[in-house]
């Protein structure tokens, strides 16, 4: 019976972390999903086409360069960990990725001249502008770096602070700018 009962004590353990894995999931998904709704409210139609256009330019480049590499990363970091208790190859070789994507970024933004006028003229974006594309892309790979550590590190529920830590700061920045009536496409990104 004392078999059973500890089972049980570890079966509802389980489950109270997977509850609290998935609630803290989907506030993290819903505070992300609001900012875009969000600005729809606060922009001009003007200014939500010129955003609209704005957020795939950063996301192509987020998928190319920190997402794909996502998976390998915490696959690889999990196996060392169980081989020898830390990730530190795993992990200096992110670092080196991830310093390779961001070179890799900036080069296809503001060094090579046909995509650095290739983005302004399919989105209606300034060449000024292409700054606050790469903020755009710094921070989302800032979140995507803490997210995948901790995730290597099997510590799942600071994953899940790390989306709703990142989604509540976009929308308070956004209202912020709202409030201060700073509302245009350079204080959003």
């Amino acid at each position: 019976n004392l078999k059973i009962l500890n089972k049980l004590k570890e079966d509802f353990k389980q489950g109270k972390t997977l509850l609290m894995f998935t609630s803290l999931q989907s506030i993290g998904l819903i505070l992300r999903n609001a900012a875009p709704m969000v600005v729809s409210i606060i922009f001009s139609e003007v200014m939500w086409g010129r955003y609209s256009m704005f957020e795939p330019v950063v996301q192509f480049f987020s998928a190319l360069l920190i997402l794909s590499a996502r998976n390998p990363f915490i696959v690889y970091a999990n196996e060392e960990r169980g081989k020898t208790g830390s990730i530190r190859k795993t992990f200096s070789v992110q670092c080196i990725f991830l310093a390779a994507s961001i070179i890799i970024f900036l080069f296809f933004l503001f060094f090579i001249p046909y995509l650095g006028r290739f983005i302004p003229k399919i989105t209606g974006i300034k060449i000024s502008e292409l700054f606050y594309i790469a903020l755009a892309f710094f921070a989302f790979l800032i979140k995507e770096f803490a997210s995948n550590l901790f995730m290597a590190m099997n510590q799942r529920l600071r994953y899940s602070l790390i989306e709703i830590i990142f989604g509540f700061l976009t929308l308070c920045f956004i209202l912020l700018f709202y409030i201060l009536n700073w509302v245009n496409l350079n204080s959003v990104f």
